[in-house]
């Protein structure tokens, strides 16, 4: 999404809804302007009558909150994710980089959790990462994380702790075609095996 107009989130909800995955789950970016409260139009009430024209049907949009998965053979993944990014401009989403707007946040328990921007010193070539966002990493321990927002950085880092808890850092980049204002995907798509448990299972 170049402006995170009406037009624009039901074409991506359009496309994703016709993808084989059994689940589909999405955070919003510093694009999504439409799908964040803070910048309605409080006069009109235009921007959150559109925001309830999206039909996510079964589209899992997470927004600082959680869900968790049925894998088909019974086993259940807990997933959380947040849109929030530190301030880049005027965009959506966004929280001066000096606040600490992540302690407590990430639920115990969680495996995967998905993110718009990074933390900090991974697979961010910008310095648009957040060292709150690594310090409630480290605390709440997700077992994968998920994340993009930096189009220059890209790729996959394992990260072994002292608790042996593996973390997937996953970008994509995204070319951007300034004469035609427009950005298309440069990367493959990245994909990784994750061990999933039962509500009983202990790791």
């Amino acid at each position: 999404m170049q402006s995170g107009s009406l037009q624009e989130l039901q074409d991506a909800v359009a496309w994703l809804r016709v993808q084989p995955h059994p689940t589909k789950i999405v955070v919003a970016g510093n694009h999504g302007l439409l799908l964040d409260p803070s910048r309605d139009d409080k006069a009109t009430g235009q921007t959150a009558a559109e925001r309830e024209m999206i039909d996510w049907r079964d589209i899992v949009y997470l927004e600082n909150a959680e869900t968790t998965v049925v894998c088909a053979n019974g086993w259940h993944l807990c997933i959380y994710g947040s849109p929030l990014s530190p301030r880049h401009g005027n965009w959506a989403f966004q929280y001066p980089r000096t606040q600490d707007v992540w302690a407590g946040t990430v639920p115990e328990g969680i495996d995967v959790l998905i993110t718009h921007g990074p933390p900090r010193a991974h697979l961010d070539l910008l310095k648009m990462d957040c060292v709150h966002m690594l310090r409630e990493l480290w605390r709440s321990r997700p077992r994968l994380h998920v994340f993009g927002r930096v189009h220059e950085g890209a790729g996959t880092e394992w990260l072994q702790s002292s608790c042996a808890i593996l973390a997937l850092r996953v970008q994509r980049h995204l070319a951007d075609q300034r004469n035609r204002n427009t950005y298309r995907p440069e990367n493959h798509r990245l994909a990784t095996s994750y061990p999933v448990k039962q509500e009983d299972d202990e790791y």
